[in-house]
């Protein structure tokens, strides 16, 4: 009987190994096609897989997905991902990653689709690339009577719902797994009774321990670093935390997330920091700009500061169409941006406070100043000319006065000798 067991173990493994050989790469790479393209709406396209069982890793080479809304994009290309997986979780039905490896990911680029198209692909990415990021051009919101704050909260408000709008998907997705967390699942028992099966798995359904990835987003160089992404945050007592890193040539953010759902309602803290030290767009000539925001969203309701310094400040003053303000705004040297966060992710409440309405009164005191002060000194120029003149008026005619009087006692005198 040993040599009968010892021999069907044989031919299992011997099986598994020419299904690993022959068939699991392409099943596997089948499979993850087609789940890709389920939750990504497009075709998605992987040169090929590769699968080891000891120990249990799939390695991906050449993943891209086509972007649903722009069918001449791929939203996501990764040359090469490599995953590493427990195989007795597997047994239960539960997903457990120990690590995820991306390397050399790139976001929104051309789909190649023909020879021809290569090199004007390649030149629409160079020039996406080399772009510009989006800014506030400053001197759209200066006016005659100083910020226009309500302009500013509106195109605030604009920019922040669409970073809103990915949280909401976040907490979509974290709601429907702790609604499915507490549906039993159940199966047919003696006389057709249904039987509730609790869940005493130590593993949540899905836990993806570490992901590390490098890549490029437009002209910035990323790194990031997620832990912890799971479907029951109670299970392994830990909050998920997202920590990365970008830098576009001197520019460089750095960004920590915490997500923690172990209890309801779900707490999110964001807090980011940001330095460009060579800032420009139309409205400014040259900034030195630091910015460090703390964000905190717990359910709905959001609360957080982001706070932006420019010192020192150069504006364009041709930026400005007012020519009063222009000289003005062009004396200021710094200015500090304030934006308070509140209400709700759905209703969020901005309010915008910055203090370069002050740093203009005072740069228009300091021109005012300056014009008395010029006025000042040309009216003393004018009135010690005027002085000079009088004086030199009043000398002459004291020189003609007195040699007249000379003249006369000289001619009075000839005339009694």
């Amino acid at each position: 009987m040993r040599k009968k067991a010892l021999i069907i173990a044989a031919i299992g493994v011997g099986l598994w190994g020419i299904v690993s050989l022959f068939f699991l790469d392409s099943w596997v790479k089948t499979g993850l096609i087609r789940s890709l393209e389920t939750a990504n709406g497009a075709p998605v396209h992987i040169e090929s897989v590769d699968v080891s069982v000891l120990p249990l890793h799939v390695s991906i080479e050449a993943l891209t997905l086509v972007d649903a809304n722009k069918p001449d994009m791929h939203w996501l290309t990764i040359k090469h991902a490599h995953v590493g997986l427990r195989f007795l979780p597997l047994l239960s039905k539960k997903l457990i990653i120990d690590s995820v490896e991306i390397a050399d990911f790139m976001t929104h680029q051309p789909r190649d689709t023909s020879p021809s198209q290569t090199n004007q692909a390649n030149t629409e990415s160079n020039k996406t690339k080399s772009a510009p990021p989006q800014s506030i051009d400053l001197g759209e919101f200066i006016t005659a009577q100083g910020l226009d704050s309500k302009k500013l909260e509106a195109l605030i408000r604009d920019r922040g719902n669409v970073y809103l709008e990915y949280y909401n998907q976040v907490s979509a997705w974290i709601q429907r797994y702790r609604e499915a967390k507490h549906k039993p699942q159940s199966e047919s028992g003696f006389l057709g009774q249904t039987i509730d099966l609790a869940d005493t798995s130590p593993w949540p359904q899905l836990w993806i321990r570490s992901i590390t990835a490098s890549g490029q987003h437009g002209n910035a160089m990323v790194n990031l670093a997620i832990r912890n992404v799971t479907t029951d945050q109670v299970k392994i007592n830990r909050p998920t935390t997202v920590d990365g890193h970008t830098q576009a040539k001197d520019r460089v953010t750095t960004l920590n997330i915490t997500i923690d759902a172990r209890q309801e309602p779900t707490q999110t803290q964001i807090v980011f920091t940001r330095v460009d030290p060579e800032f420009q767009n139309p409205s400014i000539t040259h900034a030195h700009l630091a910015t460090e925001g703390h964000i905190r969203i717990e359910d709905q309701a959001l609360s957080g500061r982001i706070t932006t310094v420019a010192q020192p400040l150069q504006i364009n003053p041709d930026a400005i169409t007012d020519d009063t303000v222009s000289d003005i705004v062009s004396m200021v040297d710094q200015t500090t941006l304030d934006i308070d966060l509140g209400g709700t992710v759905t209703q969020p409440a901005i309010g915008v406070a910055c203090d370069i309405d002050q740093h203009i009164r005072r740069a228009a005191n300091r021109a005012v100043q300056r014009e008395a002060d010029r006025l000042k000194r040309q009216v003393e120029s004018q009135v010690e000319a005027k002085k000079q003149e009088l004086d030199a008026e009043i000398n002459r005619s004291i020189q003609t006065e007195t040699q007249k009087i000379k003249n006369q006692l000289h001619q009075q005198l000839n005339n009694l000798f």
